[in-house]
C-alpha cells in the first residue's frame, strides 16, 4: 500500500482513494487532473491513477486524455452504495469478504466478529454517494 491510514485501518487504500476521488469528482462537471486531486488530499498520485483507472473499468468515472484532460464523474451519486463500491473495487471479493463462516463450534469472539460484519455490511449498504454529499454539505455549513 502507498500509504498507510491508521485512522481508517478497516478500509483498504483502494476504497478510500475511490471514496475521496469520487466525492472530489462530484464537485465539478469540469475535468479533474489526479495530479490535482493527490496534491489537494496529499495521496500518491500514481497510486491514485490507478484507482481512477478502476473506477473507470466500473462506469463510475469517464477519463479525457492529453494536456488538458482528467477526469469526470459519470454515475448518479444515489446509484451507489458503499457495499456495492467495496465490493466492486479490484481485490474485494464479490461475495463480501467481511463475512465470516458460520459454525456451530464458533467462539464467542467470532460470533462477535460476525455481528460487527453484519453491521458494517449494512450501514455500508444503506449509505450511497450522495447520502456522503449531502453530510459533507452539512459540515461546511
Amino acid at each position: 500500500m502507498p500509504d498507510s491510514h491508521a485512522g481508517y485501518p478497516v478500509f483498504s487504500t483502494t476504497f478510500r482513494y475511490a471514496l475521496i476521488s469520487l466525492m472530489e469528482l462530484s464537485r465539478s462537471q469540469d475535468l479533474r487532473q489526479a495530479s490535482t486531486i493527490a496534491s489537494q488530499f496529499n495521496l500518491s498520485q500514481h497510486y491514485l491513477s490507478v484507482v481512477l483507472r478502476e473506477l473507470c473499468r466500473l462506469g463510475l468515472v469517464d477519463s479525457q486524455k492529453g494536456k488538458h484532460g482528467g477526469y469526470r464523474l459519470t454515475c448518479q451519486l444515489d446509484q451507489v452504495n458503499l457495499l456495492m463500491l467495496y465490493r466492486s473495487l479490484a481485490g474485494s471479493s464479490p461475495s463480501g469478504d467481511f463475512e465470516l463462516e458460520t459454525r456451530l463450534e464458533a467462539g464467542q469472539a467470532e460470533i462477535w466478529l460476525q455481528q460487527v460484519a453484519e453491521r458494517w455490511s449494512q450501514e455500508l449498504a444503506a449509505t450511497t454517494l450522495a447520502d456522503l454529499q449531502r453530510l459533507e454539505a452539512t459540515r461546511d455549513s
